[in-house]
């Protein structure tokens, strides 16, 4: 109202609210568009004026708000488009049109307004739902090479796994590897887990054996090797030496530090000893040698060698003295069986000089020489022996001087026919005869 020297005022506002007013200035407002008349009397005390002026009054436009997606899982991105205006203005600084990724829950409000600065305000929500918590639950994170293992996912609804694995169910890892699940919940929201499985190797287990094959009888020592403890078949223990009684395959499992185990096996080759039996005949006579050994060999295997400890290579022995004889049987693997065996004589005839001093004349009979042997306590000092025939003719005189306490001096009488003969032994003034026998 630009009016002077009115006094009062009247307002008549057609389609307005109000529809009249008498102040001097009035806001009115119109709910429906369209093109208005407004009439205004100014009155004084001497006249009144009329003016009559039309406005046009434009609708609030009509917003359209579109979203790429209400509901959204944390971490993705939307975009709010508004139309139906000409500028657009939104809440929490986001930009019409323009991505953006909500971080919680939120109504988003957009003001438009037209090219007539007419406005209007929508408001869109849009909700964000949180990541599944996704866990992997393994039923062994450390496996040996061969060894199932499983892998279940929680956390969410669904879950898809990498390398071919299925949620919940074993499968056998072949080496090393990291296995990615993605879980994904009810809303469609996704988030992922991952476990590394570490397949350790098996170990490389051997056998070393002390020696192979064995002897029957012998011991043998197996150890195994290549891990870090060891368990044995057939009772034995690793690295403990034992007697095998036959041919036999031996298992080792060898266990490591990560408890990996392998086995490893080993025959061993017992080899069997030769059965001995040896037939003696004695020494006839004390002294002699016609004693003989025959010997028979059984079992074992051939070919083999024969070692008397006389030197002899022969099976059988002839022709020897009394005495201890030990044979040795030995294959090619070196497996030897022993037998030692004596062979006897007849009894030595000693005689006592004195209490002191004994004397024995061997052997008697004789087909070749004989031997004077003298035990004593003391010094034998002087020792003469004299050779008679049956008829008293003295044949041969041997003198011997001692410094020791005893003697062993052959005498010769191989060139004597056969016979009898008496030999007189003189010691320390004492005489010893005897009668000999030259066959």
């Amino acid at each position: 109202n630009t009016s002077t020297d009115a006094t009062s005022y009247q307002w008549i506002f057609e389609g307005g609210n109000p529809q009249a007013s008498t102040n001097i200035n009035e806001t009115v407002s119109y709910s429906t568009p369209g093109t208005y008349n407004v009439m205004l009397i100014a009155s004084n005390s001497s006249t009144s004026d009329t003016i009559t002026s039309s406005i046009t009054v434009f609708a609030n436009p009509t917003i359209t708000v579109q979203a790429t997606a209400t509901e959204v899982c944390s971490g993705q991105s939307i975009t709010l488009t508004a139309t139906g205006a000409q500028t657009y203005t939104w809440s929490n600084g986001i930009t019409n049109g323009v991505p953006f990724v909500p971080t919680a829950t939120t109504t988003y409000f957009v003001t438009a307004t037209d090219n007539h600065s007419c406005s209007s305000i929508a408001q869109q929500t849009i909700t964000v739902h949180s990541l599944p918590n996704v866990t992997i639950a393994a039923t062994n994170t450390s496996v040996c090479s061969g060894q199932s293992v499983t892998l279940t996912g929680h956390g969410a609804q669904t879950y898809v796994w990498n390398n071919n694995v299925l949620n919940g169910t074993a499968f056998t890892p072949t080496a090393t590897n990291t296995y990615t699940v993605t879980g994904t919940d009810s809303y469609g929201c996704s988030n992922t887990a991952s476990v590394t499985i570490t397949v350790n190797a098996l170990p490389n287990v051997t056998i070393n054996a002390s020696t192979n094959p064995v002897c029957e009888g012998n011991t043998i020592t197996l150890t195994g090797q290549g891990a870090q403890t060891y368990s044995w078949s057939n009772g034995i223990q690793n690295g403990v030496p034992f007697t095998p009684q036959s041919s036999n395959t031996y298992t080792v499992t060898g266990t490591d530090a990560n408890g990996c185990s392998n086995t490893a096996q080993i025959a061993i080759d017992v080899i069997p000893s030769y059965i001995l039996n040896a037939s003696v005949t004695d020494v006839s006579t004390y002294g002699g040698n016609d004693g003989a050994i025959d010997l028979s060999i059984s079992g074992g295997i051939f070919p083999y060698t024969i070692q008397w400890s006389n030197g002899a290579t022969t099976e059988d022995l002839s022709n020897i003295p009394a005495g201890t004889y030990t044979v040795n049987v030995t294959n090619t693997y070196g497996c030897v069986t022993s037998l030692t065996v004596t062979v006897n004589q007849s009894p030595l005839s000693v005689v006592e000089i004195d209490a002191n001093t004994r004397l024995a004349i061997y052997p008697n009979p004789t087909q070749s020489n004989i031997t004077l042997a003298i035990r004593s306590n003391y010094i034998l000092g002087n020792v003469m022996v004299e050779l008679y025939n049956m008829v008293g003719q003295k044949l041969n005189e041997w003198n011997f001087i001692s410094n020791s306490k005893s003697i062993d001096e052959p005498l010769v009488i191989e060139q004597l026919t056969k016979g009898n003969y008496i030999v007189k032994v003189y010691l320390r003034d004492k005489i010893h005869t005897a009668t000999i026998i030259k066959k």
